[in-house]
């Protein structure tokens, strides 16, 4: 697995449906068609972005780009996408983040896979 770069990223606000908090979260930015998409570690709290051209473009597989993330983490179910599964600290349900507010850009510390 490749160790932790410095890469931009998003601060966003999504509301939580089950009690209306408003919830931040980090994510890669995206152009049309996804171009990174976003994990986090439920175990160490790292951010992962994978470049899912090498889905696209190099016939990898899912599983085989987060694998090196999942060993880390302890399994695939320690591993959150986000702003799929998103998880709410006050009633700790776990929500998909359909709309989200951008905050601010960040650089943040990240493993890309």
């Amino acid at each position: 697995m490749k160790t932790g770069r410095r890469l931009p990223a998003l601060i966003c606000t999504a509301r939580c449906p089950t009690c209306d908090l408003p919830t931040q979260l980090t994510i890669f930015e995206s152009g049309p068609g996804g171009d990174f998409a976003t994990l986090i570690g439920e175990k160490t709290g790292t951010l992962y972005r994978i470049d899912l051209g090498q889905i696209h473009y190099l016939h990898k597989s899912w599983h085989d780009l987060v694998n090196p993330a999942a060993i880390v983490e302890g399994g695939n179910g320690m591993i959150r996408r986000i702003p799929e599964s998103v998880y709410c600290p006050l009633c700790k349900s776990d929500f998909e983040a359909k709309e989200m507010h951008i905050d601010q850009q960040v650089v943040v510390e990240a493993v890309e896979l």
